[in-house]
């Protein structure tokens, strides 16, 4: 069990290594075109509808 779990490790490990490499990580900058996503408390009126 213990070989089990240590393989997954590694595997896993491996992968991230991998995407590591190959730039996955790498932030880039996108142009959002639309309309912006906002979270409930960024918008003017809450879910019950009551200005905060």
């Amino acid at each position: 069990m213990k070989i089990l779990c240590f393989v997954i490790v590694l595997a896993n490990l491996v992968l991230f290594l991998w995407e590591y490499r190959s730039g996955a990580f790498v932030q880039t900058e996108t142009v959002m075109e639309g309309e912006p996503i906002l979270l409930v408390g960024e918008e003017k009126k809450g879910l019950r509808g009551n200005s905060e």
